[in-house]
């Protein structure tokens, strides 16, 4: 998919080059390019968590797929491993650095904005430390740290939590955040009635709810491990309700809404970091955050639609949407 873009990049790296195979996944766009050495293949096995990828990722380390896969030839400076998602990754294993580059130029400015905001996460120990920054290429080398692993999250989102408060909470009327909601709507020229209906009904809710400065596309392969505590990568920070970055990790788990959120015992169990008024109205946080991902046209519309028909079901006892 993205050979095209990676030769490119290759052009102005070098003269010397390296055969690199291609893994695609077509369905979410990413790829992953790597060398055939034992080390390239034992970096890239975190990709692999759960048991379909598993039993791909055994044939690769076995070397059984390999003659089956596409190969490229790329230069020796693009590392040892390439990934291709939202932006291009690449991997030095032996200098331990990281390179991240854009797809193309109408993401360059998103690109030198998320690279700034990391820069100055970094000095308050959020994120990676920069070592260099080309803001003409663009391009931005980086240490190299270990990826989280773990089946435990508590610890990396109560650092998380450090940073909500780091950057400040505040409150909000659930009213005034339904109109910030229909603010969307229109601003959108999205239109919907049972949307509509459903936001009125809303508005006549008593309470408050919490905002704050979330990481914006939060899933456990943006939590990378530094020396005893964590860091995190990829930001795209968003003024958004507190419980934003913990709804889009689950929302990117293997399982998405197989096990629902009032019955998944991990997300459940990481309410216990938020503040008790959180907890207590978490599946209207959840309720709201899915409106606000309808209105903006965010992908997995179809799990948006059927997570807001079940817990208004649940959260007002006979309302369906």
């Amino acid at each position: 998919m993205f050979e095209k873009i990676l030769e490119g990049i290759s052009g102005k790296l070098g003269p010397e080059k390296r055969e690199f195979f291609i893994i695609s996944h077509k369905r979410y766009r990413r790829e992953i390019y790597f060398r055939n050495t034992r080390n390239a293949v034992s970096f890239m096995k975190v990709r692999f968590n759960s048991l379909k990828k598993g039993f791909i990722f055994f044939l690769i380390k076995i070397g059984i797929l390999q003659p089956f896969l596409k190969k490229i030839i790329l230069s020796s400076k693009l590392g040892d491993v390439i990934f291709v998602a939202s932006q291009i990754k690449s991997f030095d294993l032996e200098k331990n650095i990281v390179y991240s580059f854009i797809k193309n130029d109408s993401e360059k400015e998103d690109f030198l904005e998320s690279k700034e905001y990391q820069m100055k996460m970094g000095k308050k120990g959020f994120a990676p430390e920069i070592i260099k920054f080309d803001r003409k290429m663009p391009f931005c080398e980086e240490e190299l740290l270990k990826q989280y692993n773990g089946n435990y999250y508590a610890e990396f989102f109560e650092k998380l939590y450090s940073y909500y408060k780091n950057m400040g909470i505040t409150r909000i009327s659930i009213k005034g955040y339904v109109k910030l909601l229909k603010k969307q709507m229109k601003d959108n020229n999205f239109m919907d009635e049972k949307i509509s209906d459903l936001l009125k009904k809303l508005s006549s809710e008593k309470g408050n709810l919490l905002m704050t400065e979330i990481h914006g596309d939060f899933s456990k392969e943006q939590v990378l491990v530094k020396e005893d505590s964590y860091v995190f990568i990829d930001w795209n920070p968003e003024k958004r309700l507190i419980l934003g970055d913990w709804i889009h990790f689950f929302n990117t788990s293997e399982i998405l809404d197989k096990i629902p959120f009032e019955r998944n015992k991990k997300a459940l169990e990481l309410l216990k970091i938020y503040p008790k008024e959180v907890r207590k109205n978490f599946i209207l946080y959840i309720i709201l955050d899915s409106i606000s991902s309808i209105i903006n046209n965010e992908s997995d519309q179809e799990i948006f639609f059927s997570r807001l028909n079940r817990l208004t079901k649940i959260f007002f006892k006979h309302f369906s949407l």
